[in-house]
């Protein structure tokens, strides 16, 4: 965990090992058992026994026997390392009406590009908005489509706009009446 890692949707437990140095030919009495370790984890501040959404993460060794340091002449160490979001793209579909015609946009219409260990949109909290210029009746053209307003602790969302193409409504015209002379 030292250097950190962003986040993958899988759990990380912590365990305690030890590796015993010395510098006098590895003679040394005991065994990493006997050095007492505990090991605990907290992120931003509270306890955790897993490492498992991203986040700032503080990591305390210490040891319980007073016979052995751990890093120099210590008997506690605390190392900080951070789970980053991972990357979330959410682009908008692009959608197609006639002239007239109402327009709706739902989550529905969002596609999502990286999940990780299996996760999909029902992770992602807050509530997807949208924006754009075209109402009921404004003319027929291409309008540009934005979205926001979903939240994540484990995910960077991007969004990337769409496109709503209003097309031009078709009239059908008949005469009828028309006499020749």
């Amino acid at each position: 965990f030292a250097n950190g890692f962003t986040y993958d949707g899988a759990a990380h437990p912590v365990t305690v090992a030890a590796k015993i140095a010395s510098s006098d030919n590895d003679n040394i009495a005991g065994s990493a058992a006997n050095a007492n370790l505990s090991v605990s984890i907290a992120k931003d501040g509270v306890s955790v026994s897993e490492v498992k959404t991203a986040g700032d993460y503080t990591l305390t060794a210490a040891s319980g026997n007073d016979n052995y340091v751990i890093y120099d002449t210590e008997s506690t160490r605390t190392t900080s390392f951070k789970v980053k979001q991972a990357p979330l793209s959410v682009t908008v579909n692009d959608k197609t009406i006639t002239y007239g015609d109402t327009v709706n946009f739902s989550e529905s219409d969002l596609t999502f590009k990286g999940f990780v260990g299996g996760e999909t949109a029902s992770v992602l909290g807050g509530e997807a908005t949208f924006r754009h210029k075209y109402e009921q009746f404004s003319d027929a053209k291409t309008y540009t489509v934005t979205a926001s307003g979903l939240t994540s602790e484990n995910y960077e969302i991007t969004y990337n706009d769409g496109h709503l193409t209003v097309i031009k409504y078709g009239l059908k015209l008949s005469w009828s009446g028309l006499t020749r002379s």
